[in-house]
């Protein structure tokens, strides 16, 4: 076999991906006679670059790549045979999560094995984290916390806006709020203004609430998703092993990966429910991804 140390460049960039979207495991590469194949042995990488990786040199794809295939002679039974491109210039076999996309367009992972780059594309492209952030914060965005943190201190419910600074006497107040009833046996709410030290500090925050603006509260927002961000990624469950699925994302990890071997000048064909097999493109110049 011709060895074209572009294909082990290309094994490389392929590596990486699987392993940033948590789609590496169960999966095997064959290029320029050698095969890299997933391992569960951290210890094991290939030149440093991946990680999780079972390296072996001169090997022969057709071994890997040949497969079962019924034969139209019910007496003949099922016959080997291998699909693969005859050249054999790039070929993968997988189970698990990358066959769950490829085949069925679902993208189902351990949230542990997900890189922080493929979940920086994921919140970018979904909006997977707002139950999350309605559930932490009771709002979606920084107007959201702007309404809140106002409501918060002019209109909380559980303080009584009487002042006695403002309002001559308790029945002004009632009068200006239309009464201010509590059920039998509730007492009254405490006045807003004593939440605070001094009255002085009361006036302060009053001040400083009238001018706040929806722009001066972007940088809490954004302190609070990033915080909220990484307790989503964190928790993967008692065990570690929770998965996720994604639908929102699928379409975008599958256009990805195809456009890896596009960028080679190469198209890929499904041979077997596990497996595919790459062929150079000479007629065009983009990538055709043909599905059996």
């Amino acid at each position: 076999m011709k060895k074209n140390k572009q294909m082990e460049t290309l094994a490389v960039e392929v590596m990486r991906f699987l392993q940033k979207w948590g789609l590496w495991e169960g999966t095997c590469i064959y290029a320029d006679g050698n095969r890299f194949a997933y391992t569960a042995d951290h210890q094991k990488n290939y030149k440093g670059i991946c990680y999780n990786v079972d390296f072996s040199r001169d090997i022969d794809p057709e071994e890997y790549m040949t497969g079962l295939i019924g034969s139209a002679d019910p007496d003949e039974g099922n016959k080997s045979k291998c699909l693969a491109n005859p050249e054999h210039i790039f070929d993968m076999t997988y189970e698990g999560a990358l066959c769950m996309l490829l085949k069925y367009g679902e993208y189902e992972v351990r949230k542990a094995d997900i890189e922080d780059a493929a979940w920086d594309c994921i919140f970018e492209h979904t909006d997977i984290l707002d139950d999350h952030l309605y559930a932490k914060y009771e709002c979606l965005n920084a107007a959201g916390l702007h309404r809140q943190i106002m409501e918060d201190i002019f209109e909380n419910q559980e303080y009584s806006a009487w002042d006695p600074l403002v309002f001559d006497t308790w029945q002004e107040y009632q009068e200006f709020t239309n009464g201010e009833a509590y059920p039998d046996g509730e007492e009254k709410k405490l006045p807003n203004y004593l939440r605070y030290e001094t009255y002085g500090d009361y006036l302060k925050v009053l001040e400083k609430a009238e001018k706040l603006s929806v722009k001066d509260v972007e940088p809490l927002w954004r302190a609070m998703v990033n915080k909220a961000k990484k307790e989503f990624i964190a928790d993967c469950g008692p065990d570690g092993n929770e998965k996720i699925n994604i639908p929102g994302i699928a379409g975008h990890v599958y256009s990805e990966f195809a456009n890896i071997f596009s960028r080679y000048g190469l198209w890929f064909e499904f041979e077997f429910d596990w497996s595919l097999s790459c062929y150079c493109f000479r007629t065009g110049s983009s990538c055709q991804v043909t599905r059996r």
